[in-house]
This record gives structure tokens, C-alpha cells and sequence, in this order.
């Protein structure tokens, strides 16, 4: 009767509280993070290693355009104190992939955050012996975006088992344009002085 539902009102708001908390945690760490970075690739550890654990992740890592336009690569990992996943991020750092490849291909095709709930049961997974050496098994994936422009990838991984989480996936899909936004930003600076050093190189000659 009416206590019963009571009971279910009360379950719903503690859980809504607790992912509005836990949203505002993650998207204050990323500020923090991004207002002082000094280049998109210099505070990469730093921003994987707020992400990562503001969402109670255990290991991350940044996928960018390397000189072949065609390909991303891995320009950055992250591990949690205390958690060893040195196989699983020699194995990352060392493999590349073309859009549509892998789940970190597929989601610079797609241009949205992809789920796993247990990598070591995904037979198409290409980096699953290493994921079974470390322990891991939950994993998501996610786009930095400008607009519909990925200028790279993000990826978590957990030991646990996870289960999709529509407000997880809202959060990192917000995230992954926050940090879109500032590497866009970098990268606009970076042309301009280049074009300035280029301008002034050429009137001095």
C-alpha cells in the first residue's frame, strides 16, 4: 500500500542524489583539471587520472591523431594507485587503430561512447589476453568531440563486471565534449603562433 510505495520514492531519490553527486564530482575534477593544463598532451595522465578516478575506474587511456591522419594512437595511460596493469598498457601503447576498428575505432566512427560490460568474455575485443592478465573486465569508451569532429578517443577500464549505466554514459558523453572543446582551443593557439613564428621568419629573411 501506500508505505510500500513510500519505500520505492525514497529508494528513487537516494539514487537520483547519488548520481547528481556523483555527476557534479566528475564534472568539477575535469574542470579543475582542464582550467590548468598547459597543452592537450602535456596534462593527459592528469586528466585520465581525475576522470578515471572521480568515476571509480582503474585504468585509462587517450587515443589522438598521430602524424598518419588515418590511425589513432595511444598518447597516454593511466592505472590506479596500487593496481597492476603493466601488460594490458604495453599491449595498449603498442597497437594502432583505423576508424572502425576496435572498440576504439567503432567510437571514432560512431561519435559516441561505447559500453562493455566484461571484455573477457568479447572474443572481438583485440585486446583481451591482456585484459584477462590485469584483471579487467567493465569498460567504456568515449569520443572527444567538436561538434561531430572526434579529435580523439578516452577509454576506462574496472576489475568488476559492469553493467550499462545510461547516466554514466550521459556523463562521459559530456565530458568528452568539455575536453573537445579545450584541445580545440590548444590546437587553434598552436596554429597562430606557428603562423606567427612562419610570418615573422619571413619578413626577417
Amino acid at each position: 500500500g501506500e508505505a510500500s510505495e513510500g519505500i520505492v520514492v525514497t529508494f528513487l531519490d537516494h539514487t537520483e542524489r547519488h548520481r547528481y553527486i556523483r555527476r557534479l564530482r566528475v564534472q568539477h575534477a575535469v574542470s579543475s583539471v582542464l582550467a590548468s593544463m598547459q597543452a592537450d598532451t602535456e596534462s593527459s595522465p592528469q586528466l585520465l587520472d581525475a576522470v578515471g578516478r572521480a568515476l571509480g575506474w582503474e585504468v585509462g587511456a587517450l587515443w589522438q591523431h598521430g602524424g598518419d591522419e588515418g590511425v589513432l594512437t595511444c598518447t597516454a595511460v593511466w592505472s590506479a594507485d596500487g593496481f597492476d596493469a603493466t601488460d594490458f598498457l604495453l599491449a595498449t601503447q603498442g597497437i594502432r587503430f583505423a576508424q572502425g576498428e576496435g572498440l576504439v575505432g567503432r567510437v571514432w566512427n560512431t561519435a559516441a561512447p561505447e559500453w562493455r560490460d566484461d571484455v573477457q568474455h568479447d572474443n572481438h575485443y583485440l585486446r583481451r589476453r591482456g585484459a584477462i592478465e590485469a584483471g579487467l573486465h567493465g569498460g567504456v569508451a568515449f569520443p572527444i568531440l567538436v561538434g561531430r569532429d572526434v579529435l580523439g578517443v578516452i577509454e576506462f577500464y574496472s576489475s568488476g563486471v559492469q553493467a550499462l549505466d545510461d547516466e554514466l554514459a550521459d556523463v562521459v558523453a559530456t565530458i568528452g565534449q568539455q575536453i573537445g572543446q579545450v584541445f580545440h582551443r590548444y590546437r587553434i593557439e598552436a596554429a597562430a603562433r606557428e603562423s606567427r613564428i612562419w610570418n615573422k621568419a619571413a619578413f626577417e629573411s
